[in-house]
């Protein structure tokens, strides 16, 4: 008896307590249609933003599309606007009222979180990558309370790992929401103040708000809620023979179509310079290597991204990554003949426009001939025998050679 009474008792607790996975997931109501909705604020897009999802406000101005594209339905103070802004502050009251399980002070700077309720307590700026780990569990549910504005760094990415959705990621910002320039961030926000997205950023989940404006600026937005097509372990480049050299390796494919290897020189326009094939299914680690043998101008950096499309036509971006002096050709000085018992010629391998001038210095430090820009022989009969130095001053380095000037 006192056994059955028991499993009554724990049975009867289970059904009290709510479960963190299902219980505190707020319901959006018919705002679960849309990507990017105000319930009082004007709506714009600059530039061919493309969004997967209604879209909409229920007091204001939407313009914008086209340019942008929209794959989804427009909704403007009618009546499934107004019932999309009841829903909205619908779910915005339930997540006020959810009780923190843990209280951070920063957001970011390769942050790893488990299913949980985050607070902060005041207007916050994600910098870097946040990584919410799933454990395995696709019912796995992540609430942030932020108490203020929110803004992400430029580059900075919110990655899933571990089976974590996105569709279970949720954001109750109490102010403005703030996207960086081509950051990439997930899951669901639910807003009291303006939403506005840098240049290429994007969001892969929905930007609700209860009052405040929307602009878009050449975003990419998807609501899409199946499991993320990959798991990204890891995204590198790095210069090789002049060449970037990109490797990336994911953990598991799900649905994985293709990827797009994307290239800047300002981290603001794309091109896309070539599609590699996924792996389609897979649960073993698939290692991917890319080299673009034309990456920027030397002193310029180089901006790459991947850009991962499934069969169904949804996409998902990478963090950003980029390299430096890529391009720059390998420099080599050669001085022939060497010992010299007269004129010494230069050998130059190089961009020769990046000489400023070039030098014959002799051990005493003195400067014995000066040219400007790059010259090919100096004639030293005229000087005594010895050591001497020849230097080439370049924009960005010097090169120094030794050599000898004899009988």
């Amino acid at each position: 008896m006192k056994i059955k009474l028991a499993c009554a008792i724990s049975a009867t607790m289970m059904l009290l307590v709510p479960s963190l996975n299902y219980s505190q997931a707020p319901s959006l109501g018919t705002a679960s249609d849309y990507a990017m909705f105000t319930s009082i604020g004007a709506f714009d897009n600059v530039g061919a933003t493309t969004i997967n999802g209604n879209i909409g406000t229920n007091a204001g101005l939407l313009t914008g599309f086209p340019p942008g594209t929209l794959v989804g339905v427009i909704n403007v103070a009618n009546p499934a606007s107004a019932q999309a802004s009841s829903d909205v502050n619908v779910a915005y009251n339930y997540l006020g009222g959810v009780t923190c399980g843990v209280v951070l002070t920063v957001l970011g700077n390769s942050q790893i979180l488990t299913p949980n309720v985050y607070c902060l307590g005041a207007a916050s700026t994600l910098t870097g990558d946040l990584i919410l780990d799933g454990q395995g569990d696709p019912n796995a549910l992540f609430i942030l309370k932020i108490d203020g504005a929110l803004s992400t760094d430029a580059l900075s990415n919110v990655i899933l790992i571990n089976a974590a959705l996105y569709d279970h990621v949720y954001w109750q910002v109490n102010g403005a929401f703030n996207s960086g320039t081509n950051s990439v961030f997930k899951g669901t926000v639910l807003a009291n103040g303006a939403i506005s997205m840098a240049n290429s950023s994007s969001i892969m989940g929905r930007m609700l708000t209860q009052a405040g404006k929307i602009m878009l600026d050449k975003n990419a937005i998807d609501i899409g809620n199946s499991p993320l097509p990959i798991q990204l372990i890891s995204f590198t480049s790095k210069c090789e023979k002049q060449n970037a050299v990109l490797k990336w390796t994911t953990a598991t494919e799900i649905n994985n179509d293709y990827f797009s290897i994307c290239r800047s020189v300002d981290a603001s326009s794309w091109e896309v310079i070539r599609k590699i094939n996924g792996a389609g299914n897979s649960t073993e680690y698939v290692e991917y290597e890319f080299s673009d043998t034309f990456p920027s101008l030397k002193d310029e950096p180089t901006y790459y991204r991947l850009k991962q499309t499934d069969f169904d036509g949804r996409f998902d971006y990478s963090q950003v990554v980029v390299t430096e002096n890529c391009n720059a050709e390998s420099v080599v000085l050669t001085l022939y003949p060497n010992p010299t018992n007269g004129t010494v010629f230069l050998n130059f391998q190089g961009e020769r426009k990046d000489i400023v001038s070039t030098e014959i210095v002799n051990s005493l430090g003195i400067i014995m001939y000066h040219a400007d820009g790059y010259q090919s022989s100096f004639d030293l009969s005229v000087n005594s025998y010895g050591v001497y130095y020849i230097f080439v001053n370049m924009r960005t380095t010097q090169i120094v050679n030794k050599f000898m000037f004899t009988k």
